[in-house]
C-alpha cells in the first residue's frame, strides 16, 4: 500500500468502473500475538495450581467419576476415594446417566469387537441397541441403596 492506495501483487481480471469488494484479514499469528500476554505474568506456581484445579474440576464431574469406576483406568482409585468421601453427593440425572452409557458403550465395543470409529459404534448401537452388559453395570452403579 502506498500513500493510502492499495495495487495488486497480480494483474486481476476486472473491467472499467467494475465496482469489487475487498476483504482485508490480519493472518492469524498477528491476532495471536495480540492475546499474548493479555492477562499479565503468571509464576509456574501459581500455573501449576490452576492447572490442579482446573483438572479437580473436571474430573469431580458426575459422569467422569462414574466413567472410572466402570472402567478401569489410572483414575479409578481417586474416583472411589471422591465417591467413599460424598457417597451422596453426585447427582444422576438423566444427562449424566446417558452420557455415562453413551461413553461406556463405545468403550466396550472398541474392547470386546474391535469397533475404534465413533460412526461404526453409532450404527453398531442402531443395530443391536446398547450392550446389556453396559446397562447392567451403570443400572448396578447409579441405583440409590
Amino acid at each position: 500500500m502506498k500513500r493510502g492506495v492499495l495495487r495488486p501483487l497480480e494483474p486481476l481480471d476486472l473491467r472499467e468502473g467494475e465496482e469489487v469488494k475487498i476483504r482485508i484479514e490480519r493472518s492469524a499469528g498477528e491476532k495471536l500475538r495480540d492475546l499474548a500476554g493479555m492477562l499479565g505474568g503468571s509464576s509456574e506456581e501459581e500455573l501449576e495450581r490452576c492447572l490442579e484445579e482446573a483438572w479437580r474440576q473436571w474430573f469431580s464431574c458426575d459422569a467422569n467419576i462414574l466413567y472410572h469406576m466402570l472402567h478401569k483406568t489410572l483414575c479409578t482409585g481417586d474416583a472411589l476415594a471422591l465417591l467413599e468421601e460424598d457417597p451422596g453427593g453426585y447427582v444422576i440425572d438423566t444427562t449424566v446417566h446417558d452420557g455415562i452409557i453413551y461413553a461406556s458403550t463405545f468403550h466396550y465395543l472398541e474392547h470386546r469387537y474391535n469397533v475404534r470409529r465413533t460412526l461404526l459404534a453409532r450404527k453398531w448401537v442402531r443395530k443391536h441397541g446398547y450392550p446389556a452388559e453396559v446397562l447392567h453395570a451403570v443400572g448396578k452403579l447409579v441405583k440409590k441403596p
